[in-house]
């Protein structure tokens, strides 16, 4: 699950680094036409593979298809950075935005869209690998609850790009001023990610906490070993949360937070059960 962030700052560099152009390597219709048949081909064959590992399930050792599901959701998670990139480059999509103003002015709206796109592509595999996870796993969970799990994990990538563009757009957007010609220049530009930077590292623990539905650990026996345990190790922090991420039942914790006032411990309820 944790490699969804290099999956995720894969796919913004792709973005990122694409220049859209009047030309376009294929016509509106063909464009559409490629692009809606690699997406079925791409859900068909994504889904095959999962059904043929649910297949032999009954046949084979529970740890080599642990291993075989891992491989295979490695491998079509990868498949689907590849579409996603022969969508910017190979059939030119951000290209077609160029005839759209709103896009143009405001370019928060078009990142945001093929981001969107990518976790579209995505959510085909986790929707496929879904049925397996639970036959192998037995884990008591929703598929609406297991993609929309793996989907709000990868928000912080995604989160300080998209906060960094949108506030420059709405300073672009501005009459002439002091914040807009400082970002007319290169120094400029990088005072201003520096600085939001800081901030986004101080603030985000506390919009994440939001984000995953994090709620505060209730008084009792296994609050109080981790709050001595971190009394010991001299270890500050704002708050122990509950962290329900695939419904609380993989067996994980986290911390997140470098300022004291805005760390936060994780701890799901499969890690406490055990």
């Amino acid at each position: 699950m944790f490699a969804n962030f290099i999956y995720f700052i894969v796919s913004l560099l792709i973005y990122a680094t694409y220049q859209p152009s009047t030309q376009t390597n294929f016509g509106l219709l063909e464009t559409l036409l490629l692009f809606f048949g690699l997406i079925l081909l791409f859900a068909a064959y994504t889904r095959s593979q999962f059904q043929r590992l649910l297949t032999d399930r009954l046949t084979n050792d529970i740890r080599w298809l642990d291993y075989r599901f891992q491989s295979l959701l490695t491998r079509q998670s990868i498949m689907a950075l590849i579409l996603y990139a022969i969508g910017i480059y190979g059939l030119s999509l951000p290209s077609f935005l160029l005839e759209v103003p709103l896009f143009t002015k405001v370019s928060t709206l078009a990142a945001l869209l093929f981001m969107t796109l990518f976790v579209f592509y995505l959510t085909i595999v986790w929707f496929c690998a879904y049925e397996v996870n639970q036959k192998l796993f037995a884990l008591d969970i929703s598929r609406k609850s297991y993609i929309w799990s793996q989907v709000t994990f990868s928000i912080p990538v995604l989160l300080p790009y998209l906060i960094i563009s949108g506030v420059e757009d709405l300073i672009n957007a501005l009459p002439s001023s002091a914040a807009k010609d400082l970002l007319a220049s290169p120094a400029g530009q990088l005072i201003y990610f520096l600085f939001f930077v800081g901030i986004l590292v101080v603030i985000a623990p506390s919009m994440l906490r939001i984000i995953w539905r994090c709620k505060p650990l209730e008084s009792g026996e296994m609050r109080d070993r981790i709050e001595r345990l971190c009394s010991r190790a001299g270890i500050a922090y704002a708050n122990i949360l509950d962290w329900p991420i695939f419904g609380g039942r993989m067996i994980t914790a986290g911390v997140m937070g470098f300022v004291k006032q805005f760390r936060y411990l994780l701890v799901t309820r499969a890690l406490l059960h055990s």
